[in-house]
């Protein structure tokens, strides 16, 4: 029985911990997902399709070590309550802060 708990408690326990925190990062840092809400992208985008956002472009932006360049699409985040926005730089010259 003491065998089952230390297999138990050592092994399982840290390999869910271990998959809890390569997720937490991933999620954090990485990658994360939106969800297409209305018709304004179409064509590129359509209602009710689901985006993989990489996060590290909004790094190099604060950093100063990228651009958002026109064409780019960009994914807002609203105040609080309401969901994210996505748009399209149109212009040279239209900026976001990150």
């Amino acid at each position: 029985m003491k065998a089952f708990w230390d297999y138990l408690f050592k092994d399982w326990f840290r390999q869910v911990g271990e998959a809890l925190l390569v997720a937490f990062l991933v999620t954090t840092f990485g990658f994360t997902t939106v969800g297409v809400v209305g018709q304004s992208m179409y064509p590129t985008l359509r209602n009710g399709e689901r985006v993989l956002v990489p996060k590290w472009e909004t790094w190099l932006v604060r950093f100063g070590l990228k651009e958002w360049r026109r064409g780019e699409i960009a994914i807002l985040k609203p105040p609080e309550g309401t969901p994210f926005a996505t748009a399209r730089f149109p212009v040279l010259g239209f900026a976001f802060r990150a």
